[in-house]
């Protein structure tokens, strides 16, 4: 994550946001971590050992390279399957072992470990054997030999971690904001229409949701994350078997009727019923969604869609600031207060 990028986006908004920073929080690192609150956050013993040999061993896998190898479609893990465990050994798909053994270097000889996760059963500590021929014709495998962190709840996970609701931008900054996002712990990305969204945009979303799906896990190897944000979008049935992306007052319909358990929170810069993130965040920061507009800002219709959808609650405009960020950037700073509030009111 680039800190000279998100540092200076936290401080404006905290600081615009300095009326409700009025809480005393206590956090983790003032507290004992038992051995059950250790299982919760995802860690076994052998990462939070107190003995030498094994704060040594930490460092060292630490700085191995960590290789995604479970699902990647939509980069969501099938419900309570489970890939990895002990001296179990899997096949790794061409891009997979051209990456590993080209571009790691890590060909079974003079390299042969690295971390592997799949989304689902932790992360482990994996050889390598490499079965190619100097032309790079063969098989390349990876066998589990230990396992470094134990898998989060994934109920827990799923319910905790934000979701981002975003109108498709172009190809780069979509990329960007994804990228970013994955790696600040977003929970579910998806993708709505709106009365400004280019549909080149919108066709490259749907069209991309492969290369989509593939920065997501790219992001994830990076970040340390054990578990892959889902990727999808609204989809509406057409007539004559057709189907198209959800409006903005079709989802928010649907929100109200399917998913009223989570917050939705607007970022609608230019309103004047907007409240600061910070004092929604500080009172219930649990099960939250974001909503990011296009590139335009809202339509009228759409700023009217949405004081009708507050009248009925669960419904909220927030503000980041006096400044209007563009979308990519609002989505990133909206994430990185969540996680700034919510890891210091776990």
């Amino acid at each position: 994550m680039d800190l000279f990028f998100i540092i200076p986006i936290l401080f404006t908004i905290v600081s615009s946001n300095a009326f409700y920073i009025s809480h005393s929080y206590t956090t983790k690192s003032d507290q004992k971590v038992t051995g059950d609150e250790s299982s919760r956050l995802g860690y076994t013993s052998l990462w939070h050992s107190k003995n030498a040999s094994n704060i040594l061993s930490e460092k060292k896998y630490q700085a191995l390279p960590r290789l995604y190898v479970g699902s990647s479609k939509y980069t969501s893990c099938k419900k309570f399957e489970t890939l990895l465990s002990k001296e179990s050994r899997l096949l790794l798909d061409p891009n997979q072992a051209h990456y590993v053994t080209r571009v790691m270097r890590i060909d079974g000889k003079r390299r042969s470990e690295l971390r592997i996760f799949d989304g689902c059963s932790g992360e482990w500590l994996a050889k390598v054997e490499n079965l190619r021929d100097n032309r790079g014709r063969g098989d390349v495998y990876v066998q589990c030999n230990q396992q470094l962190r134990l898998q989060p709840v994934r109920e827990a996970t799923e319910d905790s971690a934000p979701w981002l609701i975003f109108a498709p931008l172009k190809k780069a900054r979509t990329k960007l904001l994804v990228e970013k996002c994955t790696e600040l712990g977003t929970g579910r990305f998806l993708w709505i229409n709106t009365d400004r969204t280019d549909s080149s945009s919108l066709r490259d979303c749907q069209d991309g949701q492969e290369k989509l799906a593939a920065q997501v896990i790219e992001a994830s190897e990076q970040c340390e994350r054990l578990t892959l944000p889902i990727l999808s979008n609204f989809v509406q049935e057409k007539y004559q078997g057709q189907s198209a992306v959800y409006s903005v007052s079709q989802f928010l319909d649907y929100w109200q009727e399917e998913a009223g358990c989570r917050t939705l929170l607007i970022c609608r810069e230019r309103s004047s019923k907007s409240v600061p993130i910070l004092k929604i965040l500080m009172d219930d920061c649990s099960k939250v969604a974001f909503l990011i507009g296009p590139e335009g800002g809202w339509s009228a219709e759409e700023e009217a869609c949405f004081e009708k959808a507050e009248a009925k609650g669960k419904v909220y405009s927030v503000s980041l600031g006096s400044s209007v960020l563009r979308a990519e950037t609002a989505a990133i700073a909206a994430i990185s207060v969540f996680q700034a509030v919510s890891s210091n009111t776990m």
